[in-house]
């Protein structure tokens, strides 16, 4: 898998992430729950971290990419967190304007952010 962007927010986390042929996004995100599930202590015990479901929204071009990355990096200013995406310190964002505040490495050249 490449992880291209992700917003982590206080209900719900946005992932953009490129599939390889070594596994189904089912099984990834089946192995993702239960990886962070393990390692959650803020739930009570036998609580549930995560919804049965996820949503898989296939994206083909780098123009739709572009599109959802603005789209969940602007999550947080929707919810009225921050008055801009820059703002918010649980982004990708930060990767594509190359700020320095970058949390995780991404495989930003996987499509061209624009």
């Amino acid at each position: 898998m490449k992880l291209l962007g992700f917003v982590v927010m206080d209900n719900h986390v946005h992932l953009v992430l490129g599939l390889t042929d070594r596994c189904s996004l089912g099984e990834l995100m089946r192995d993702f729950k239960t990886w962070t599930s393990n390692r959650n202590s803020s739930k009570p015990d036998g609580s549930p971290l995560w919804e049965r479901r996820y949503d898989d929204n296939r994206i083909q071009t780098s123009r739709e990419l572009s599109q959802v990355l603005k789209y969940i990096h602007g999550n947080p200013v929707r919810a009225e967190l921050v008055d801009s995406a820059e703002q918010y310190p649980w982004s990708s964002v930060h990767n594509y304007l190359r700020n320095g505040r970058q949390l995780i490495e991404l495989d930003e050249d996987y499509w061209e952010y624009s």
